[in-house]
C-alpha cells in the first residue's frame, strides 16, 4: 500500500513540474498575450450561447408540455437537452476558432484563423467534432435546467 502511495506522489510531482514548465514556455515564447490566446472568441461566444440556450429552452418547454399543460420531469430533461444542443450548434464555429487560436503558435487574429480555415479546409472545418460535443452537452444541460426549473 505504501509503495502505491509513493508512486502516486511521484506521478503528481511529475505532473506539477510539467505544468510549470509549460506555463514558463508559453511566457517565454509568446509573452503575456500567450496566456490569453483564444479568449476573445470565448467572450464573443458566451453571450449568444446563453441567449440561444435560454430562449430555446422556453420554446422546447412549450413543445414538450403534456396536453394538460404540465411539464413532466422527462419534458424538462428533453427541453434542457435540446436547448443545450441548439445553443452548441449555433455557436460551435466560435468554439472551434477559440481552440484553434489557443493551440496555434504565432500571433494570428481570429479573422486570420477563420479565413485560413475556410480557404484551406472548407466550411465543414468549423463543425469538426460537433457530434461528440452535442452528445456531451445534452445530459449536462438537461440536468442543469431540470434541477433549476423544479
Amino acid at each position: 500500500m505504501m509503495l502505491c502511495d509513493m508512486c502516486m506522489e511521484s506521478r503528481d510531482q511529475q505532473h506539477d513540474q510539467i505544468v510549470i514548465v509549460a506555463i514558463a514556455d508559453i511566457g517565454k515564447e509568446e509573452g503575456l498575450k500567450g496566456y490569453w490566446k483564444g479568449n476573445l472568441p470565448q467572450v464573443i461566444r458566451i453571450i449568444p450561447y446563453s441567449a440561444v440556450q435560454l430562449f430555446s429552452y422556453e420554446v422546447y418547454k412549450k413543445i414538450f408540455r403534456r396536453k394538460d399543460g404540465e411539464l413532466s420531469v422527462f419534458g424538462r430533461l428533453a427541453a434542457g437537452a435540446c436547448a443545450g444542443m441548439t445553443s452548441t450548434l449555433v455557436t460551435y464555429p466560435l468554439d472551434v476558432l477559440r481552440l484553434r487560436l489557443a493551440v496555434q503558435s504565432g500571433h494570428s487574429t481570429m479573422s486570420q484563423v477563420a479565413l485560413n480555415m475556410l480557404r484551406e479546409e472548407g466550411l465543414a472545418s468549423f463543425y469538426g467534432g460537433l457530434g461528440p460535443s452535442l452528445i456531451g452537452i445534452a445530459p449536462y444541460i438537461a440536468v442543469n435546467f431540470c434541477v433549476f426549473d423544479l
